[in-house]
């Protein structure tokens, strides 16, 4: 069972029983606060460059997909967390960029 870490944009953040962070919970908070899109998912961040090999140093344990459920989503230790949320900040100003 999650426990409630956080609050962001009316947004709960979430653990996990092992200390991970629920990165959808991040990313539904960016995208309340306008500060990323839809197409910035979890999923999308784990497929970018260089994340695998950050996941191979940090042991497979350190990224978890849930499928359904009351947890379901990629949680993730707090290395990712704030991997992804530099992510998010970095895509969200090279999309600015290029629609000027």
């Amino acid at each position: 069972m999650s426990k409630l870490l956080v609050v962001i944009e009316n947004t709960l953040l979430h653990q996990d029983a092992f200390g991970r962070y629920c990165l959808n919970d991040l990313h539904r908070a960016a995208v309340a606060q306008g500060k990323a899109t839809e197409s910035q998912r979890p999923s999308n961040f784990l497929k970018s460059e260089g994340i695998s090999k950050i996941i191979k140093v940090l042991g497979k344990n350190s990224v978890h997909t849930m499928h359904g459920g009351i947890e379901s989503g990629i949680w993730a230790v707090e290395t990712l967390a704030i991997r992804y949320a530099t992510w998010l900040k970095k895509e969200t100003i090279i999309e600015k960029n290029r629609a000027t």
